[in-house]
């Protein structure tokens, strides 16, 4: 199991790109929804980068 990885990166034009990185399960999945809360909360778009995550289950979806 890889573990779960998120960063954050905002884009000059209001945009936050979230980077998800890993295994993303039950368990970890409160991690992207906390980087989204803290550091994402008034962007004006955001986009979810998951090309790396490894490994997800369906509470990836909820979050």
């Amino acid at each position: 199991m890889e573990l779960p990885k998120v960063a954050v990166k905002p884009e000059a034009d209001g945009a936050v790109v979230i980077v998800r990185t890993g295994d993303f399960d039950l368990d970890t999945a409160g991690v992207p929804a906390a980087a989204c809360d803290r550091d994402a909360a008034g962007a004006k778009l955001l986009v979810l980068d998951v090309a790396r995550v490894a490994f997800a289950d369906s509470s990836f979806l909820n979050r």
